[in-house]
């Protein structure tokens, strides 16, 4: 358990473009500050800061992914005290008061058929199924995306 979310891909791959960016960045900064007809162009500074903004908002977003894929790695679906525990954060928190599910399944369903799902299946029992069907080619079979609503 302790080795399954210990190297994430994810993560990893954008720490490591981060830091590329950064050693870039440096050396960028190193080779500018090395020619003083580059320091003094006008362009060649803004670009550099534009460059600086840029790499601080992928850093700002990249430390933002990583903490939150650690805080709701720990908290397992399937568990009522786990859930209870992620519900005691404000970031998660579900809205007070009593949620009106019909309003719910209507904006399911106008999103839903906007995004080119139709309605194939509907039952009290069994819940609301969308289907999307692909074209695969001439020959191909087609390939359906379905979501499935239980009430």
């Amino acid at each position: 358990m302790f080795w399954r979310y210990r190297y994430r891909k994810d993560i990893f791959i954008s720490v490591l473009l981060v830091i590329l960016f950064g050693v870039g960045l440096y050396y960028l900064n190193a080779y500018i500050s090395g020619y003083s007809e580059l320091e003094a162009s006008a362009f060649i500074t803004w670009a550099y800061r534009l460059l600086l903004l840029v790499y601080i908002m992928l850093l700002f977003v990249t430390m933002k992914q990583v903490f939150t894929t650690y805080d709701l790695e720990r908290f397992d679906p399937g568990s009522r005290s786990s859930m209870k525990r992620l519900l005691k954060r404000m970031r998660y928190r579900l809205p007070r008061g009593p949620m009106k599910i019909d309003e719910i399944m209507y904006r399911f369903d106008v999103k839903l058929k906007k995004m080119g799902y139709d309605l194939e299946y509907d039952n009290s029992i069994a819940g609301t199924v969308y289907v999307k069907t692909h074209a695969t080619g001439l020959f191909g079979r087609s390939k359906a995306e379905r979501v499935m609503i239980k009430k």
